[in-house]
């Protein structure tokens, strides 16, 4: 299981470092890369839940061989692909296997340790799912820089073939063929999301007003509207949006869309501005980000301490507080020479994440009854998931929208090709430069400088998100609530899979019997 959950895990948060070489061989855009970017966390929130239920009514040992054969297949194919609609479909692809296998893993390891060995069996799942994604980084950094792009996605997916079959020898299976599943609501979810993030994508590149825009921002609406309905009146919802009457759960909720938005925002940004910008290799960019898990380790020790000072409440508005203070440091840091500003602003901001998350999680299963800590778990990943496809869209967007107004007086003069091509992102000049002799170098220089004024404005606007999250924590959150619920909190860098709120154990939260307390 932490082999599967490695492959799972290290496969996409790897994909960030190879993505600014993969977008200069295949010729990609800022547009291209959001797409591929969200492709991924789209489906695998919308799949998440269902994938869960489908795994136990039909079996755990067929959800995690078929989808560990899905998504390793369809990572071998991301390495041979040309196109960067190809790649952003196979990506879906693997998203949908992934799905299947990551809900799947923890119930294996609960169910086959006897209770004395249980706890370690679980420490050790969270350890790996938290080192899985700094690894892959690692991992992805040197096959960038001595291999291809193309090796990373193919070694996460040899892994999780050669897994399959050792999976499908020793797991059991023990379906529950009672439970229903609400495949409407799974479609109508996927359609709703998946058309928002497309029209946001499309914003960026086409304009707000645009058809390409508005169409499947309309449909993806209606979709999510239909998506609430249908889970209001279904007898066995998907998510049963009624558990959303508890406060605690809504601001815990808002906290954790809000923090890992802008968590989310930077590492899909963040490789990119210090591979173009800065000129690191793959290797070094990934090493560049580690101080953000200096920042995770420093602040875990204090987070029991600073919970029980001044409750969840006043732990996640502080998270949230630093949070957005990383950020706006490393905006101030893009533009400095020194790599040191942006190495601390990363521990702020690392250290930020950490308190924020954990008590936002807290308010979420506080509010909710023992029987519900399956949908407890589920709806904290699912509220994540859903904040980390939405940041990608919108600062990819954004992003395009100010560099390319910073870029236009560069291309006056440009062969019309080569000015439509330069425009649609810093990724196209880092190709198209060389092919223009003399003039290449000086617009390299101005695609750098308006990248970086796009990079800047995602970062505050990140900020703000994170900010607004810490400020409803602070107003609306319950007191109390002094104690941490969960393990040490898996906070990979998140355009990932992360798993925290499974390990919460039941003995804290509330009774069934309405109006109870922790």
């Amino acid at each position: 299981m932490a082999a599967a959950l490695f492959a799972v895990i290290g496969a996409s948060t790897s994909f960030g470092i190879a993505l600014p070489v993969l977008a200069g061989e295949i010729g990609a855009g800022q547009t291209e890369l959001t797409v591929i970017e969200t492709a991924y966390t789209v489906v695998f929130a919308a799949v998440l839940l269902p994938a869960g239920l489908a795994a136990d009514r039909f079996g755990r040992r067929r959800a995690l061989v078929g989808g560990l054969l899905v998504f390793g297949g369809a990572q071998l194919l991301i390495g041979l692909a040309g196109t960067p609609v190809l790649i952003a479909a196979l990506r879906a692809v693997s998203a949908l296997g992934a799905a299947a296998v990551f809900p799947s893993t923890l119930a294996v390891l609960v169910d086959a340790y006897p209770e004395r060995l249980r706890a370690r069996a679980v420490a050790i799942w969270v350890g790996v799912s938290s080192v899985s994604a700094t690894l892959g980084g690692l991992i992805s950094g040197v096959l960038v820089d001595v291999v291809s792009w193309r090796a990373v996605p193919g070694l996460f997916g040899v892994v999780a073939l050669l897994v399959a079959l050792p999976v499908a020898r020793t797991t059991r299976d023990r379906p529950r063929r009672e439970l229903a599943l609400d495949w409407p609501g799974a479609v109508l979810a996927l359609v709703g999301l998946a058309g928002v993030v497309l029209g946001i994508t499309q914003a960026g590149q086409s304009g707000p007003t645009a058809p390409a825009a508005l169409v499947p921002i309309v449909l993806g609406a209606a979709a999510l509207i239909g998506f609430v309905v249908r889970e209001l009146r279904a007898r066995t919802p998907l998510l049963p949006l009624r558990l959303l009457r508890d406060r605690g759960v809504v601001v815990g909720s808002l906290l954790l869309l809000l923090v890992f938005a802008a968590f989310s925002a930077f590492t899909f940004l963040g490789p990119q501005y210090l591979q173009y910008v800065r000129g690191y290799s793959g290797l070094t960019a990934a090493v560049a980000l580690l101080p953000a898990d200096v920042g995770l380790v420093l602040a875990i020790p204090a987070l029991t301490v600073v919970l029980r000072r001044f409750g969840a409440r006043g732990t996640g508005a502080l998270g949230a507080g630093l949070t957005a203070a990383g950020l706006l440091l490393l905006a101030l840091g893009a533009s400095a020479t020194s790599y040191w500003p942006t190495a601390l602003a990363l521990v702020v901001f690392g250290a930020g994440t950490t308190l924020a998350i954990t008590p936002a999680t807290t308010l979420v299963v506080a509010g909710l009854p023992a029987s519900r800590l399956t949908v407890a778990s589920a709806f904290t990943y699912l509220t994540r998931q859903v904040g980390v496809a939405a940041s990608s869209a919108v600062v990819g967007a954004g992003l395009l929208v100010v560099y390319q107004s910073r870029v236009a007086d560069a291309l006056v003069g440009l062969p019309g090709p080569a000015a439509a091509r330069a425009s649609d992102g810093l990724s196209e000049v880092v190709g198209l430069a060389p092919e223009l002799g003399p003039a290449g170098d000086a617009l390299l220089a101005a695609a750098r400088s308006a990248f970086t004024a796009g990079y800047q404005v995602a970062l505050v606007g990140c900020a703000a998100a994170a900010a607004l999250g810490g400020l409803l924590c602070a107003l609306l959150a319950p007191s109390g609530l002094t104690e941490v619920l969960d393990a040490p909190p898996d906070l990979t860098p998140t355009t990932t899979p992360t798993t925290t709120p499974t390990t919460t154990p039941p003995a804290r939260t509330r009774p069934d019997t309405p109006g109870g307390s922790s």
